[in-house]
């Protein structure tokens, strides 16, 4: 007798518990379909950040397999370019770039130099398989044209000393 009476009231417990928990899926389904597409948005973000530096991972790749360590020295590259110039290079401190690589940046002074040959050296240091960029330049003209006193400097990228 009492379990007569048990059954129907159980049933409609759960029956009313079906239709809420039908009713709070139904109507949360716009809601949980936006966040799916804003979590789906910022998954293909990642991925296109990720493989935004794959040309530079591609490329210091192909300077690990190819062994270089360091750039052509620029009072080397000088003293081929201006023999009647004695360069004179100051080696900054080396700032850790990326792992395994270091950015280091180097002052170039160049004395009663031709002005109209500078930029076939740079040109020349940049075109080394780890290159030179030029950061900053500063000409003193002499009082014959075209030639003077020229200040650069530099940046390139070179391997880390391991640990």
């Amino acid at each position: 007798m009492n379990l007569d009476r048990l059954l129907p009231g159980a049933a409609l417990v759960l029956s009313v518990a079906a239709l809420a928990w039908s009713l709070d899926t139904a109507l949360s389904a716009p809601r949980r379909r936006a966040l799916l597409d804003r979590k789906a948005e910022a998954v293909a973000a990642l991925q296109r950040l990720g493989s935004r530096h794959a040309a530079e991972q591609a490329w210091l790749d192909s300077l690990e397999a190819g062994g270089e360590t360091a750039p052509v020295p620029l009072d080397a590259l000088a003293s081929r370019r201006f023999p009647d110039s004695s360069p004179s290079a100051t080696v900054r401190a080396a700032v850790p770039a990326v792992p395994g690589w270091q950015r280091r940046e180097t002052l170039l002074t160049l004395a009663n130099v031709s002005f109209a040959e500078l930029p076939g050296f740079c040109a020349e240091a940049a075109s080394g398989r780890l290159p030179w960029r030029l950061l900053e330049l500063e000409l003193r003209p002499s009082e014959n044209a075209g030639i003077g006193d020229a200040v650069l400097l530099f940046e390139t990228l070179e391997k880390s000393p391991a640990p």
